[in-house]
């Protein structure tokens, strides 16, 4: 008897991620810590490991999540309209279009 895995996909585990952080905050007003979502992604049979970390940091290349490290723990948020805003320019000449806050 031979049993197949599957893993889901980084597109798949993004949408997951959305889909609790629309869940925890639909207005997109407040940022939720990362570690319950990872977990709950994390417990399925069908997410490797660090997927759930690459799928965030993804969603953030992209700028549809924000992210600010506190402490070591991430907190995300949805994007809204002002981060979808275009970076300046000089920013973007210089290579720092998108920045990680942490405190």
């Amino acid at each position: 008897m031979t049993t197949k895995t599957t893993t889901l996909t980084v597109a798949e585990i993004e949408r997951a991620i959305v889909a609790a952080l629309t869940e925890t905050d639909p207005e997109a007003s407040t940022m939720t810590k990362f570690l319950p979502i990872r977990r709950e992604l994390e417990r399925r049979p069908d997410v490797a490991y660090a997927a759930p970390v690459t799928a965030l940091l993804s969603l953030w290349g992209r700028g549809e999540v924000e992210i600010v490290m506190v402490r070591g723990s991430a907190y995300v948020k949805l994007a809204d309209t002002f981060d979808h805003t275009p970076d300046h320019p000089a920013a973007v000449a210089r290579g720092e279009h998108r920045r990680l806050m942490a405190i």
